[in-house]
């Protein structure tokens, strides 16, 4: 399920244990974050088999910011 939050407003939220909302902002600094739980329950699964931190460089962009960037699009 994807679900949308407010970086202004949720930004601390966890969304895993270890993963917060800010950490998959777009980095255009927009507000809108997208998140796919499926995808995050991923990622922790990922943390706790390694034990070790998982950095996230990007997790959510805006269709601005990914062309800009020559990032996929469909």
């Amino acid at each position: 399920m994807i679900r949308q939050y407010s970086l202004a407003k949720d930004g601390n939220r966890k969304l895993a244990p270890d993963f917060k909302v800010r950490e998959l902002r777009c980095r255009d600094g927009s507000d809108t974050v997208m998140e796919d739980e499926a995808l995050m329950l991923l990622l922790q699964c990922i943390r706790e088999h390694f034990g070790k931190a998982v950095t996230i460089t990007s997790g959510y962009r805006t269709a601005a910011h990914n062309a800009a960037a020559h990032g996929f699009h469909s």
